[in-house]
């Protein structure tokens, strides 16, 4: 079963979805300090139907100094933090696919 998250606008913030919060709590688990843990473009790979979420977090480290945004990808809770793994290599195959999609709808609609 997937899950289907909608995000609400509001002019001046996005409100986090649901799934946003699953995501980040995926990643939490895996922090040597998990409450200090902020998060910044967390988004689905390939639109509303993937199931692969990308984004970057900013941690403290065992000196209890934030140590600067880095990369991760979630998929089915198994969290990547590299970017050259299965699950970014896939991320950045949606990606594509996605664009090509949007890309061929502009095409569609401007003639």
């Amino acid at each position: 079963m997937v899950k289907r998250c909608a995000v609400a606008l509001l002019p001046i913030a996005v409100l986090m979805t649901g799934c946003d919060r699953e995501v980040e709590q995926t990643v939490r688990a895996h922090m040597k300090d998990p409450s200090s843990v902020t998060f910044r473009n967390v988004e689905r790979c390939g639109g509303d139907g993937s199931t692969v979420w990308r984004g970057e977090y900013n941690g403290k480290n065992s000196f209890a100094a934030y140590s600067g945004y880095e990369v991760f990808h979630v998929e089915n809770g198994v969290v990547e933090f590299n970017s050259t793994g299965p699950i970014a290599t896939k991320c950045m195959a949606e990606m594509k696919a996605y664009t090509r999609q949007i890309i061929a709808r502009t095409k569609g609609t401007t003639r």
